[in-house]
């Protein structure tokens, strides 16, 4: 599956410059839904995500480069846990563009998720209790046995491995998961919920 890259002019309000032929595979539009302003990138953003597109679609802060994840509606009306890496640059005309490079989270490696696996290999294994782990991609990187009786999809933990909570669960309960671990990395420390299922 293939990057989607956007350039916006970070004018008020910001305007699209170009969009990759990645953005089809990605988002299920095409390049001429979004050049023809049919499809807006703000407006597939997830709600709770605004702070983020917030920033990013910003002349103000500091930040001129960086990554962030953005859970982006795709055109079957699901939401897409996505990579997304971004520089700005001041153009001549005492302005600033922003381009975004956007790619599935479940498609990318992180440094440490090998290292993250093979720590907890033997424990996820031999218990009977419902474990998984996530990357900071809300990817599941691996899960007990008993795990996907807690979900309508999936019969095996391999079924769970490479996906998000939005592929598994309906949206309503993904978004609770998703704000528990962003709290969870955000803070850097356990963070605990009840969740009745």
């Amino acid at each position: 599956m293939s990057d989607a890259t956007f350039c916006f002019d970070l004018k008020s309000p910001p305007q699209l410059v170009s969009a990759g032929e990645g953005v089809e595979a990605l988002l299920g539009y095409t390049q001429k839904e979004f050049l023809t302003a049919k499809v807006q990138l703000r407006d597939r953003i997830h709600p709770e995500d605004a702070g983020l597109a917030e920033a990013l679609f910003s002349q103000n802060g500091t930040n001129t480069s960086g990554s962030v994840n953005l859970r982006i509606r795709h055109s079957d009306g699901r939401i897409r846990c996505l990579k997304t890496r971004y520089t700005k640059a001041p153009t001549c005309d005492d302005g600033y563009k922003l381009d975004l490079w956007m790619e599935d989270a479940r498609k990318v490696n992180e440094p440490g998720d090998a290292i993250l696996i093979a720590s907890f290999k033997t424990l996820i294994e031999q218990t009977d209790d419902y474990i998984f782990l996530k990357n900071c991609n809300h990817v599941i990187l691996a899960a007990s046995r008993n795990l996907p009786k807690f979900t309508e999809s999936a019969n095996q933990t391999s079924e769970l491995v490479g996906k998000t909570d939005y592929d598994i669960h309906p949206e309503a309960i993904a978004d609770v998961a998703y704000r528990l671990e962003s709290r969870a990395f955000a803070e850097g420390q356990r963070v605990n919920e009840l969740q009745q299922l």
